[in-house]
């Protein structure tokens, strides 16, 4: 059974209660990365055990994203994923660390989202087959899972919100995310009012903003963090009447 302990749309750890398993003395680093043009990243496992331990490393894809409809879907779905993962399984001695290689086949057209997991295990699947079968003892202990977020950008990047007037939401209609910073409210002079706002809106997904709505003779502007540049960057909002 799994208890996921912290629920939202960052680096995540679940306790797992299971037989046979004691806790995964380890850490994962950084738990939130970025494949920009390069096509490729690194995530670190670090042992913090005195034995060897042995680790397996799996991958979900993460659909809409920041919004009520998100949910995590399994790569089988999608035939052969796009984000290709090695290895796939570890041992790790103690005191000593590895590296994990993220790898994008090919750029999407619009940035996607992913959760990888590193579960600690008592044993390799292929070790468990080599060795000759065992009387086992039951012993309920702590497996402790971590979900590194993974961004994989897209082949061109458009940063673009559509404000829907008649809706009151803000659309992404770019191919890259948009983590919000200051949404500013301007006059027809461009003198603006700006609040702050930390919201993260996805492409393909709308949020509804409650400092943005629609008022005569008014412009509206966002400012955001451009992941890939490394740099807040402001952008016009159009709108949808």
């Amino acid at each position: 059974m799994k208890l996921n302990i912290i629920k939202r749309l960052s680096g995540v750890a679940i306790f797992c209660f299971l037989p046979g398993y004691v806790l995964a003395n380890m850490s994962v680093y950084p738990m939130e990365v970025g494949i920009g043009e390069t096509g490729a990243a690194q995530i670190r496992v670090i042992s913090q055990s005195d034995a060897v331990q042995f680790v397996k490393v799996t991958e979900k894809q993460i659909l809409n994203p920041g919004t009520k409809q998100e949910q995590e879907a399994d790569v089988e779905q999608f035939g052969q994923s796009s984000l290709v993962i090695t290895p796939q399984k570890l041992a790790i001695s103690a005191g000593s660390q590895r590296l994990v290689r993220l790898v994008a086949l090919e750029l999407p057209e619009k940035e996607t989202t992913w959760r990888v997991y590193f579960e600690g295990v008592p044993e390799l699947e292929d070790n468990v087959a080599a060795a000759s079968p065992q009387m086992t003892t039951t012993k309920v202990g702590i497996n402790l899972v971590w979900g590194a977020l993974v961004h994989v950008a897209p082949k061109k990047a458009v940063a673009s919100l559509t404000l829907d007037a008649q809706r009151g939401q803000v659309i992404n209609d770019g191919t890259l995310r948009i983590p919000l910073r200051e949404v500013g409210v301007c006059d027809q002079g461009g003198v603006c009012n700006w609040k702050k706002e930390t919201t993260t809106i996805y492409p393909g997904t709308e949020l509804k903003i409650a400092s943005l709505m629609v008022m005569p003779g008014k412009k509206y502007k966002a400012r955001y963090f451009n992941w890939l540049k490394k740099r807040v960057e402001e952008i016009d909002l159009s709108v949808k009447l």
